[in-house]
C-alpha cells in the first residue's frame, strides 16, 4: 500500500472486498482499487497477512482486519454516521474506534435494531437502513416476528423487540414503553406493535383495528410459546393453545371498565389481578348471578349480561327458574333468587325483599323481568306488572 493510501486508510476503518484482479479498499469517504497484495489481520493474538482470496475464510473463523493492538471489537452491522472530520463511517461503533466525534445518522431512520441480511452480503441494521443504501431482497437476520415493543439493553442498544435482543445476544433488557407485556397486536402505518400502548408511545397512528377479531376485555393467560396475551382469543389467533389463565378469578363474564382506560372481564380480575381502580360495569345489568352458558362458549354473569356482549342460545347452568326473588349471602354476592345461590355453594343467605314467597309470577312491562310476585316486583322497582 503506498504512502498515499496508509495516510488516507488505516487498520480502524479499513474494508476490504475481492473483485477480479484487483482488491477494493473502502476507507470512509474513499474507495480506491488496488493491485492484489498481501492484506494484515490479527490471528489469535498474532499480526499476519493474507491474500485478499482467503480474507473472507479467516474473517469468517474470528480473524480481524488490521493488527492485534489496533482492531475495533464493532459489529460489520451497516448503519452509516458522517463525522465532523468529513468522512462517513459504516456505524457508530466504527466511527468511535476511528476517533470521530459529533457523527450523526446518514439515513433517516429509526435506531431501533432488526438486522436484516441483503443480496449484497452486508448486513444493515434495520430494513429502512438497507432501503436507505439501495440494498434488495433482504431477509431479516433472526427468527422472530417483527412485531413493534422496543426494549434497551445492558449494551446500550435499543431492539425492535426483546426476541431480536436476544438474537443479538443482548441481556437485561427492560421496555422503552410503561406498558404491560400483553399481546394484543395492532397495525399502525404498515408496522405491527404488541398493543396500542405500545403503538401510542411510539407515536403510531392512525392504527387498523386489532389484527385478531377478538374482544378488548383482559383475561391475562400465559402461553407455551413465553408470550403473556390479553386473553385466550388473541392467544388462539396468535397459534398458541397450551395456555394458562394468570389470575385465579373465574372467568364468567361481566366486563368493568376501570380508571386506566382498560376493560376487563369481570371485577375480580381487574381488581386481584392487575391493582385496577375506579372500575364501573360496561354492561347496564344489574350484578346479580344467574349464570348462563352461550353458543359462543362463554359463560354470563346473568342473561342480561349475555345479551349486552351480543350472545346468543344462552342456557341456565344451574336448573333453576330465572324468577327474581333475590337473597343476599354470606359470600357478599347477590343471588337471582335462592335456587341460584344453593347451585352456587353459597350459604347464609337473606332474602332482599320483605315479601313472602307465594308464587304468584307477574311478569313487568318496565324491563321485560318475572317476578315470583307483586311485592317482589315492587320491591325491585318495576311497574306495569301482571300475571
Amino acid at each position: 500500500m503506498n504512502l498515499k493510501l496508509r495516510e488516507m486508510c488505516t487498520s480502524r476503518n479499513l474494508w476490504l472486498a475481492a473483485a477480479g484482479s484487483f482488491v477494493l479498499i473502502l476507507c470512509v469517504g474513499v474507495i480506491l482499487a488496488a493491485p492484489l497484495s498481501k492484506i494484515a489481520v490479527c490471528h489469535n493474538g498474532v499480526d499476519i497477512t493474507v491474500s485478499p482470496n482467503s480474507l473472507a475464510a479467516h474473517l469468517a473463523h474470528g480473524d480481524t482486519l488490521g493488527t492485534c493492538d489496533n482492531v475495533c471489537a464493532c459489529q460489520p452491522s451497516i448503519d452509516p454516521v458522517t463525522c465532523s472530520d468529513g468522512q462517513t463511517y459504516i456505524n457508530q461503533c466504527v466511527a468511535e474506534c476511528a476517533g470521530a466525534d459529533d457523527c450523526s445518522r446518514s439515513c433517516a431512520c429509526q435506531p431501533e435494531i432488526d438486522p436484516v441480511v441483503c443480496s449484497n452480503g452486508l448486513t444493515y441494521i434495520n430494513q429502512c437502513v438497507a432501503e436507505c443504501d439501495r440494498a434488495s431482497n433482504c431477509h431479516r437476520a433472526c427468527a422472530c416476528q417483527p412485531t413493534i415493543d422496543p426494549v434497551i439493553c445492558d449494551d446500550g442498544k435499543t431492539y425492535i423487540n426483546g426476541c431480536v435482543a436476544s438474537c443479538d445476544g443482548a441481556d437485561n433488557c427492560t421496555g422503552l414503553c410503561a406498558c404491560q407485556p400483553t399481546f394484543d397486536p395492532v397495525v399502525c402505518g404498515g408496522r405491527t406493535y404488541a398493543n396500542q400502548c405500545v403503538a401510542d408511545c411510539a407515536d403510531a397512528g392512525p392504527c387498523d383495528a386489532p389484527v385478531c377479531p377478538c374482544q378488548p376485555s383482559i383475561d391475562p393467560v400465559a402461553c407455551a410459546d413465553g408470550n403473556t396475551y390479553i386473553n385466550q382469543c388473541v392467544a388462539t389467533c396468535a397459534g398458541q393453545t397450551d395456555c394458562d389463565r394468570i389470575c385465579a378469578c373465574q372467568p364468567t363474564i361481566d366486563p368493568v371498565a376501570c380508571s386506566d382506560g382498560q376493560t376487563y372481564i369481570n371485577e375480580c380480575v381487574a381488581t386481584t389481578c392487575a391493582q385496577a381502580s375506579g372500575c364501573n360495569r360496561v354492561c347496564a345489568c344489574q350484578p346479580t348471578l344467574a349464570p348462563v352458558f352461550c353458543s359462543n362458549g362463554k359463560s354470563y354473569i346473568n342473561e342480561c349480561v349475555a345479551t349486552c356482549d351480543g350472545a346468543t342460545e344462552c342456557s341456565a347452568l344451574c336448573a333453576c327458574q330465572p324468577t327474581i326473588d333475590p337473597v343476599a349471602c354470606s359470600d357478599g354476592k347477590t343471588y337471582l333468587n335462592q335456587c341460584i345461590a344453593t347451585c352456587a355453594g353459597a350459604t347464609g343467605c337473606s332474602r332482599i325483599c320483605a315479601c313472602d314467597q307465594t308464587v304468584l309470577p307477574v311478569t313487568c312491562t318496565s324491563n321485560g323481568r318475572t317476578y315470583i310476585n307483586q311485592c317482589v316486583a315492587t320491591c325491585d322497582g318495576a311497574s306495569g306488572c301482571a300475571p
